[in-house]
């Protein structure tokens, strides 16, 4: 009785776990804020290659949480090897993830220095490339 019941549980927290185990860390390039939005160009070709706007990644920055969160891709990886970008919202409501994570990026030296591991993408993506645009 009990197990048939935390089995399919267990079994979903275990494929969840199974899927960051290929995560690796991912350098800060570049760390941008306007208003409330927070973009960041990290270098991570190793599991970015491929990955289209509209597609998330799961971002972790353990100096935070161990906890993953996810943002969607605002670029494109296709428009270099080894750059993307990810755009998160900061909320204005101050003691959140993403509230931490601009705290820990706030200058350059410690942007340079953050452990900020990415895995995805997933999800559908939308390639503008394969649209000329003459409708």
């Amino acid at each position: 009785g009990f197990l048939w019941w935390t089995l399919p549980g267990t079994l979903l927290y275990l494929a969840d776990a199974a899927s960051h185990v290929r995560a690796r860390p991912a350098r800060v390039l570049r760390v941008q804020q306007r208003d409330n939005v927070l973009s960041l160009a990290l270098s991570c070709p190793h599991l970015l290659r491929g990955g289209l706007p509209l597609q998330w990644v799961m971002l972790k920055a353990p100096a935070i949480s161990r906890e993953w969160h996810p943002f969607s891709l605002s670029a494109s990886a296709h428009d270099s090897d080894s750059e993307t970008s990810v755009h998160l919202t900061i909320g204005l409501v101050k003691g959140g993830w993403t509230d931490a994570l601009r705290g820990l990026l706030s200058d350059e030296a410690s942007a340079a220095a953050a452990r900020i591991y990415v895995s995805g993408c997933f999800g559908l993506g939308f390639d503008a490339s394969a649209y000329d645009g003459s409708d």
